[in-house]
């Protein structure tokens, strides 16, 4: 198995043209080998029945904290469609499954349900599918959304509140970025006075877009003077970044 998923990844880094629905397939049997999960439900029933399936399947063990190890995030959703928050957020930028708490609610201590059918769809609504996008991106073994992204977080030095579930702070929004291909700067950029080594162009960004030539952006959370929108160098507000990462995709500027 292991010998067809590297030769698989071989074709992706010589063409970037293998089948992505193959390559899926692959990784998805290789991931079943060993399911470590992280679950965030509200619902005490599930954490229960996580548990107990545990102790009935060899593959299957659960995480107390976030961490390098987690392989899946276990979830509540809606029609497929679970709420943002900082462990989906860090999910996504960690390629891990994110994955509906009905997943273990179906499964039984003879077998586990093919949790493939279980992910979900959205962060907040359909249209935002970083989750899948986010392993399709690991699987073709592409770099970061951020990749080739210079960012300043601006005013971040005491939490700032999106949504209940979304409360941030500098070191939160440093390893979202640096763990999604970024580099946070300490100081605020000179648009005229970049760094030989920082001209680089986002490896994400669409073809025509806003973003093709910019390396630097500065993060704000309400407000910011000067309001750049030159063509390497933008301030942008937090919504936009955190946007990215729901959607596993460069946005464009708002």
């Amino acid at each position: 198995m292991k010998k067809i998923l590297e030769d698989a990844s071989e074709n992706v880094i010589q063409t970037q043209g293998v089948n992505i629905s193959y390559l899926s397939d692959l990784y998805t049997e290789l991931d079943s080998e060993d399911i470590q999960v992280f679950c965030v439900s509200q619902f005490r029933t599930v954490h229960n029945k996580l548990k107990s399936l545990s102790r009935h399947h060899s593959n299957l063990h659960v995480e107390a904290k976030f961490s390098k190890k987690v392989t899946h995030l276990l979830v509540d959703e809606d029609d497929g469609v679970c709420t943002s928050s900082l462990d989906v957020l860090q999910g996504i930028v960690s390629s891990v499954w994110i994955i509906s708490a009905q997943w273990i609610l179906k499964s039984t201590e003879e077998k586990l349900m093919p949790f493939k059918s279980y992910e979900v769809i959205g962060v907040g609504n359909k249209s935002y599918n970083g989750p899948r996008n986010s392993r399709y991106n690991k699987y073709k073994q592409l770099p970061g959304i951020f990749n080739g992204c210079h960012i300043y977080l601006h005013n971040f030095n005491t939490k700032y509140e999106i949504s209940k579930t979304i409360v941030l702070t500098k070191a939160i929004l440093t390893k979202l970025i640096m763990d999604a291909g970024g580099v946070v700067l300490r100081r605020v950029p000179n648009p005229e006075l970049i760094p030989d080594e920082e001209k680089v162009v986002p490896y994400h960004a669409k073809k025509g877009g806003k973003l093709v030539e910019c390396s630097h952006f500065i993060i704000f959370k309400n407000m910011y003077e000067p309001m750049y929108n030159m063509s390497h160098f933008k301030a942008l507000p937090i919504g936009w970044l955190i946007e990215c990462i729901e959607k596993y995709e460069l946005c464009e500027p708002w």
